[in-house]
C-alpha cells in the first residue's frame, strides 16, 4: 500500500510517496502502478504530514512509521474533518487536476458524509472537468437517514446557478447539462425514501417542487430529468436508471422561458404514451416565463379523452415510439 512507512526499500517500480508527490499533478493519467486506493491513501497522507510540519506540532512530529500509525488511528470523523480541512484546499492548489483526484480519494476513504450540510464545502474545492465524476463520488456518501426533502433540496440547490456564486456555477454547469445529477438524486431517493415521499402529499409537494424549481435556469437539466421520472409504468431502461413513476397521470406544472411545446412533449412523454400540453398565461416581471401544465396520460385518461375529444387530443398530444428520443 502507498505509502510505505516501512524503512525497507521501495522498488524502483514502484515509487515513493515523496515521488507520487513531485510527479503527480502532471502525470495522474499516465501511473500505471497506482491504484486508485493507493493513490487516495497517498495523498491523504502526504498532504496531512505536511500539515502538521506547516502546523508545528511537534508533539506529532516523528518519523514515517509513527505518524502512519497516528493517521490509521483516526476515527472516520476525525479522517473526514481532516480532508475537509486540509486535503481539498491543499488539491485546489493544484487546479486543474484536484476535481480528478478529489473524485478518486471519496469513493475509497471509507467514512460518509456525515450530513448533507457537509456538500457545501466541497464546492470551492474542485474544477469543472472533474463534475461528473465527483458527483457519482458524493452521491454514495450522502447519509440516507437524512430526511428525503433536505437531502434532495441541498443536492438540488447545487444545481442551480442563481442560486451559488463565483466559480460554483461555472463548477456544475456540466452537470447541469446532462440532467445526470438530478437522475441519481431521484434514484438515490427511490432507494431510500420514495414510499415516504408518496405517502406524505406535503413531501410530494416539495419534492415536486424542489426538482422542478430549483433547476429552473437550466432547461436541458430540467427535461433530462423529467423524462427520466416520467418514464412510467413499467419504466424503461434510460442510461442505465430505471424509475417508476407510481402516479402517471398527475399534472406538471412548468414554468420555463421559451420551451417549444412539441420538444417538451417528445422528450417527455413516456414511450408509447400520450401526454397532452395546457398553455397557460405569460407572466412579467424579472424574467419572462411562459408557464403551462403537461399532463402525462394513464391508459383509462387516454381512453376517456378519446371518447371524449378526440378532435382535440389528435391536435394537442404526441404519441411516441417504443424508444423516445431524450436529452442526456
Amino acid at each position: 500500500m502507498i505509502p510505505n512507512p516501512s524503512p525497507h526499500p521501495v522498488p524502483p517500480s514502484r515509487p515513493t510517496a515523496l515521488a507520487i508527490s513531485q510527479q503527480l499533478w502532471v502525470q495522474l493519467e499516465q501511473s500505471p502502478w497506482a491504484s486508485p486506493a493507493d493513490l487516495a491513501e497517498a495523498l491523504t497522507w502526504l498532504i496531512y504530514t505536511r500539515w502538521l510540519d506547516s502546523e508545528s506540532r511537534m508533539h506529532q512530529r516523528a518519523d514515517c512509521e509513527k505518524r502512519w500509525s497516528f493517521w490509521r488511528g483516526l476515527s472516520l470523523r476525525a479522517r473526514y474533518m481532516h480532508l475537509k480541512d486540509v486535503v481539498y484546499p491543499s488539491l485546489q492548489t493544484r487546479s486543474p487536476m484536484s476535481g480528478q483526484l478529489i473524485g478518486l480519494i471519496l469513493p475509497t476513504i471509507p467514512f460518509a458524509i456525515p450530513d448533507a450540510k457537509a456538500l457545501s464545502g466541497l464546492l470551492d474545492l474542485i474544477d469543472a472537468t472533474a463534475a461528473d465524476t465527483l458527483l457519482e463520488a458524493i452521491l454514495p456518501l450522502l447519509n440516507i437517514q437524512e430526511p428525503p426533502h433536505s437531502v434532495l433540496a441541498h443536492a438540488l440547490a447545487l444545481l442551480n446557478p442563481f442560486s451559488l456564486s463565483g466559480s460554483r456555477a461555472v463548477i456544475w454547469e456540466p452537470a447541469c447539462r446532462s440532467g445526470r445529477f438530478l437522475a441519481l438524486c431521484a434514484e438515490q431517493l427511490q432507494q431510500s425514501h420514495w414510499r415516504e415521499i408518496w405517502a406524505n402529499p406535503q413531501r410530494l409537494s416539495q419534492f415536486r417542487g424542489q426538482f422542478f424549481g430549483r433547476v429552473s435556469s437550466r432547461p436541458e437539466a430540467l427535461l433530462s430529468a423529467m423524462r427520466l421520472l416520467l418514464a412510467g409504468q413499467p419504466a424503461p431502461s434510460l442510461d442505465g436508471y430505471s424509475l417508476p413513476w407510481p402516479r402517471p397521470d398527475l399534472i406538471w406544472t412548468v414554468h420555463q422561458p421559451g420551451l417549444d411545446r412539441s420538444s417538451l412533449l417528445r422528450l417527455l412523454a413516456p414511450a408509447g404514451r400520450l401526454a397532452i400540453w395546457h398553455p397557460g398565461q405569460a407572466h412579467t416581471g424579472r424574467q419572462a416565463l411562459s408557464q403551462g401544465s403537461l399532463e402525462i396520460l394513464s391508459a383509462e385518461r387516454q381512453r376517456q379523452l378519446q371518447e371524449a375529444a378526440p378532435a382535440y387530443q389528435v391536435r394537442s398530444t404526441v404519441k411516441l415510439p417504443d424508444k423516445a428520443p431524450y436529452i442526456r
